[in-house]
C-alpha cells in the first residue's frame, strides 16, 4: 500500500475504508499509511493472512467464463460457473471474493455470495474520476501569457519596432 494519494493502491484503500472494510497496509518502505501501522511483510501481520484461491480446475472454469463474457455471452451457465467457483472458495475460508477482471462483475455481483466482493471495476472507475478531479484542481491548465501569444496587455509600453 502507497502513501502516495495518485497510486492505485492507495485509492483503493481509501475506497475500501470508505466502504467499511479493514485495511491492514503492508509495504516495507512505510511505517504509517492512511493513519495505520504499516507491516513490511504479510507475514508481519499479526495473526497473519491466508489467500485462499482456485485450484487449477477453478482457474480453468473462470478463464473459460471470461473468455464467454468477453464473446458475449452473459448466460445463467457463465453466471453458475463463477457463482460456483465463489462458493468453493467460501467454503476453503475465503471472507471475501475480488473480482479482478473485468468482466467478472458482469456475471456476479455481491448479491450472489454471503461475503463483501470487491469489484476491480468499481475501484478503477472510482479512482479514475478521483484522480481526474485531483488533477482538475490541484494542476490548473497553464496557459501562455499573453504577451507570449503576440498580444500585449493595455497600459503595458509596447517594444519599438524595426522596420
Amino acid at each position: 500500500l502507497s502513501s502516495n494519494p495518485f497510486r492505485p493502491s492507495h485509492f483503493a484503500a481509501v475506497y475500501l475504508l470508505s466502504e467499511g472494510y479493514d485495511v491492514v497496509p503492508v509495504n516495507p518502505r512505510e511505517s504509517s499509511v492512511l493513519g495505520r501501522k504499516c507491516y513490511p511483510s504479510l507475514t508481519a501481520v499479526p495473526g497473519g493472512f491466508e489467500v485462499v484461491d482456485t485450484t487449477p480446475i477453478e482457474e480453468a472454469g473462470v478463464e473459460a467464463a471470461i473468455k464467454a463474457v468477453k464473446a458475449g455471452d452473459l448466460g445463467a451457465g457463465v453466471r453458475r460457473r463463477i457463482r460456483e467457483t465463489a462458493a468453493a472458495l467460501i467454503r476453503r475460508g475465503a471472507d471475501a471474493i475480488v473480482l479482478g477482471c473485468t468482466e467478472l462483475p458482469l456475471v456476479m455481483s455481491a448479491h450472489d455470495v454471503p461475503v463483501p466482493v470487491l469489484d476491480g471495476t468499481d475501484i478503477l472507475a472510482a479512482a479514475a474520476v478521483r484522480e481526474a478531479r485531483l488533477k482538475e484542481f490541484s494542476h490548473p491548465r497553464r496557459r501562455s501569457p499573453p504577451a507570449s501569444r503576440g498580444h500585449h496587455p493595455k497600459g503595458v509600453p509596447q517594444p519599438a519596432r524595426r522596420r
